[in-house]
Formats: structure tokens, sequence, C-alpha cells
């Protein structure tokens, strides 16, 4: 996402449209499921938000309510040509397979799987504004979080606390760490327990 920050600020723009389509989001929500993600993940992207590392960006996805046979048609329609990419050919990438192979035996996998993305991205939201009511006190180096919080809301605490993208195994080792204890997560951060619902950045 680095060059598209750099790419939109040398223009001047606020921000960019994403050609994603609800064949795209289906198959994502799918290989997210294949990796073990939780409803956060599932919920697969939306219409839009910030640019990844650069908030003050914006991206957009308008299309997200068009299929990609959908768009084909129109384009056919008026005799419009475009440009298909080879690789989509190539069963050996997962997402290919998903739509060749996956997508004929469920004639309603894309429309069912983007709802399924909408009420997980629903559910997911509620459940990040009750994690950070859980937070009792929080700053850029410490959290402390509320004796008794659930460790569903204690994970998305953690993961909205951290200025990284935990992996499943670092945030349970968090959830784990003994009083005392220390463990390093991505982007080589170090973090120790500090009391029984509190966390510290050293």
């Amino acid at each position: 996402m680095t060059f598209f920050a750099q790419e939109l600020h040398a223009s001047r723009c606020v921000g960019i449209l994403l050609a994603h389509q609800a064949d795209d989001r289906a198959e994502n929500l799918v290989l997210r499921l294949a990796r073990g993600c939780g409803a956060e993940g599932l919920s697969s992207f939306g219409w839009g938000g910030g640019l990844p590392g650069s908030p003050e960006l914006r991206i957009w996805r308008p299309l997200l309510d068009e299929t990609h046979a959908a768009q084909v048609a129109w384009l056919r329609a008026r005799r419009q040509s475009w440009v298909e990419d080879v690789s989509n050919a190539d069963l050996s990438i997962p997402r290919n397979a998903i739509r060749r192979v996956l997508v004929p035996l469920l004639p309603h996998f894309t429309s069912g799987a983007n709802a399924a993305a909408d009420l997980l991205a629903e559910e997911s939201a509620c459940l990040n504004r009750l994690a950070q009511a859980a937070v009792f006190a929080g700053s850029e180096q410490t959290l402390e979080l509320r004796p008794g919080t659930d460790p569903v809301l204690i994970r998305r605490a953690l993961r909205a606390w951290l200025p990284t993208t935990l992996t499943r195994q670092q945030t349970e080792a968090l959830l784990a760490l003994q009083l005392g204890s220390v463990t390093q997560v991505t982007g080589g951060l170090t973090v120790k327990r500090i009391g029984e619902s509190a966390w510290a950045r050293l």
C-alpha cells in the first residue's frame, strides 16, 4: 500500500477507486475461512475505508454489488472489449479454483457469501464497540481491561491496541502470558503482561 500512498500524495488525490466486485469478495471470504479467520477476517473487505498505513487517504469499491458476469454482459451489450487476466485460467491458484469449480456447484454462492460477509461485518463492528467499552485505561504504551472481560473481547482489544497485524498464535500468546512475562509479536514489538488484565509495550 506504500506505493499507492506515494502516488496519491504525488497526484494530490484523496483516495483510490478499486475494481473489486461481488465475486472477488465471495472468493476472499472462502480463502480467509481456509486460513482459520474469525468474524473480523471473514467479513472480508467492504465498500471503503482508510488506506492501510495512511488513514488520511481513502479506498472506495463501487462495484461490490456487481458480479463479473454482469459486468461482462454490460460490456458485450455495448460491444466493448475488456482485458482478462491470463492467470484466471490457472486452477492451481486457489481463487481460480473457487471461481471455476465451487461456484458452478453452488448457484447462489456469490450472493450468499456476500450476505454472510455483510452480517459478519456488522457483528464484528459490534464486538469492536464492546471491546472498546471494556478498556479501563489505555495509551500507546499500555492497555488495561476491566476485570472479568470475556477472552473474545480481550483478543479484539489487543489487536486494536497494537500497531501491527497479529496472527492467531500471537494473539493467543498474549492472552496466555504469565504476569511479568514478555513475548514478541510482528514488527519486532515486545509486549509484557503487567497485570491480570493489563499489557505494556516495551
